[in-house]
């Protein structure tokens, strides 16, 4: 049964938006977009909708203060997740050699950390990640080419602080070209999904837990 026809206006834009995400705290939906205007750098929109389907923040959404230059970063692969009272974005960087960066934002969407912290950086671009929590730290699954040939898939468990843990491990090789990562937590174990390229035409869904 769809609720809401016609839909929700989270936004009207004069540019095409990013492509949003979306996550739940509580009994509230927290969307995250980026507008791309005709002339300057794209910015990051936050929004929360109550369960009954009202906006709770003025229609566009709010900007999120995120801290760096977001000219140099790709809105288009964002990744959202969340924790008990508040969120983590984490975007990709367009330029070789720019960290992978993540940033927490409290439930009214109040940056946490006043500069978004390098989850990896490597002499070669990190691309699309994708990030859940599990109990008091976070996994984070990202593209990286630093093998200079083809993208690999790296996992790195981040403190529920934003610290790193550890140094970043290989989840999956280039051979298959491994993109765009998805992962979730189960209350025990991560499980992260990717779409891999196989030598014929086909491509394949391949998962593994964590």
């Amino acid at each position: 049964q769809i609720l809401d026809t016609p839909p929700l206006i989270i936004a009207t834009l004069l540019a095409e938006p990013d492509r949003p995400q979306i996550v739940t705290m509580g009994t509230t939906f927290y969307t995250v977009h980026g507008v791309a205007p005709a002339m300057g750098p794209t910015t990051l929109k936050g929004s929360r909708i109550a369960d009954d389907g009202s906006l709770l923040d003025p229609a566009g959404g709010v900007d999120l203060i995120t801290g760096i230059a977001n000219a140099d970063y790709d809105f288009t692969e964002l990744s959202l997740a969340a924790a008990a009272n508040s969120y983590i974005l984490i975007q990709p960087a367009l330029a070789t050699g720019t960290p992978l960066l993540a940033q927490r934002f409290s439930d009214q969407h109040v940056p946490i950390d006043a500069q978004p912290f390098a989850v990896a950086q490597s002499a070669n671009r990190q691309g699309k990640g994708a990030l859940a929590y599990g109990i008091g730290e976070a996994m984070v699954v990202f593209s990286d080419f630093r093998n200079g040939i083809n993208a690999e898939l790296y996992g790195l468990r981040v403190s529920d602080l934003g610290t790193p843990i550890g140094v970043p491990f290989l989840v999956a090789s280039g051979a298959t070209h491994p993109h765009d990562p998805q992962i979730a937590f189960d209350g025990t174990q991560y499980l992260a999904t990717w779409i891999a390229d196989t030598a014929g035409a086909e491509s394949q869904v391949h998962a593994a837990r964590i």
